[in-house]
């Protein structure tokens, strides 16, 4: 026994030293040691909607996203964009289709003919004040806002929203694909709630009166592909005049719906973000338009900005996702 202690205790010994050989020729022969960070372009954030070419283009090994410049500060929106406040509503009770809510509480927006358009939203705002001033200091009014149910003092930070002349949403939370490891929370539909538990999310929140034109869902949920989940939408948000943006699309046709092209919610540096918004140019050529949601983050803020500052492309606008509503009402006119 005492051998095999000693036997171990030697080799212990050489590992250590080996260790501490490889360490000094690596500090002799490297000035300075970086490291490498891979920043390929991670397929859940693009949806079936793209094409195959353009999933298959971004998603090579030929072509990945840039590298972040990490002596860079990232730019800072220099932009000021004038706005003017939307009506300063509560919600009309009760709801139903004749009330049509999404019109009558999105924003009016000049939309130009025969250009493609792309919707930027910003999911999940609220529950971080100090965010939620950045973005209403920072982005012009084209860009719709979506608040989180968990929002403390949520009718407030709506109203301070509008004020500032954006469209607002309320981001609706559904269980995920990869729940429980990531929970929605108590205020979210679940495959194993009851029909009047996931119905009674939604009158709690209509009964706030708070003035939004509809829910976003901006993760991937197979709830959404359910006919259950599918009949909600149709009852209780459809039939209230409301809009749902998701990742999913219908079974049945409803210019109420709408799914999610870009949900941009990683590699959060400028030159990523480049990369997504002329992939947005890209999709909304050819689809005539173009829906993308992002993380509530400054850097976000201040890239979407310049971006629409900067923007000289005359045949593409950037509208609030009511705009998108209004078309589809004309197209269906027509």
């Amino acid at each position: 026994m005492t051998f095999h202690k000693s036997a171990l205790f030697t080799f212990f010994l050489l590992m250590c030293y080996g260790l501490g050989l490889l360490l000094i020729y690596t500090h002799q022969n490297e000035e300075k040691w970086i490291p490498k960070v891979s920043f390929n372009l991670p397929t859940f954030m693009y949806t079936n909607h793209l094409n195959s070419q353009t999933q298959k283009a971004t998603q090579s090994e030929d072509n990945p996203l840039p590298q972040p410049n990490l002596s860079l500060t990232p730019q800072k929106s220099l932009v000021l964009f004038s706005k003017k406040p939307l009506k300063q509503q509560t919600l009309v009770q009760p709801l139903t289709l004749e009330t049509n809510a999404a019109s009558l509480y999105k924003k009016d927006y000049a939309v130009q003919p025969n250009q493609a358009k792309i919707v930027l939203i910003i999911s999940n705002l609220g529950v971080d004040e100090e965010v939620l001033n950045k973005a209403m200091a920072t982005l012009p009014e084209n860009v719709t806002l979506s608040f989180s149910t968990y929002s403390p003092n949520l009718e407030e930070k709506i109203k301070a929203a509008r004020q500032e002349g954006f469209e607002t949403m309320l981001n609706i939370a559904i269980e995920t694909k990869d729940f429980p490891k990531h929970d929605p929370g108590n205020n979210a539909f679940y495959t194993f709630a009851s029909d009047e538990e996931n119905i009674n999310i939604l009158n709690h929140l209509y009964t706030q009166k708070i003035p939004f034109i509809g829910f976003l869902s901006p993760r991937p949920s197979h709830f959404e592909t359910t006919s259950f989940f599918q009949k909600l939408i149709q009852n209780e948000i459809f039939s209230k005049g409301l809009i749902y943006v998701g990742t999913t699309p219908f079974d049945f046709p409803s210019k109420q719906a709408f799914t999610i092209d870009l949900s941009v919610v990683k590699n959060l540096y400028p030159e990523a973000l480049h990369v997504f918004f002329n992939e947005a140019i890209a999709i909304a050529k050819d689809k005539g338009k173009a829906i993308l949601v992002f993380s509530p983050l400054p850097v976000v803020f201040d890239e979407i900005a310049n971006w629409i500052a900067q923007n000289q492309d005359k045949t593409i606008q950037f509208v609030p996702m009511g705009s998108l509503l209004e078309e589809e009402q004309k197209n269906v006119s027509e």
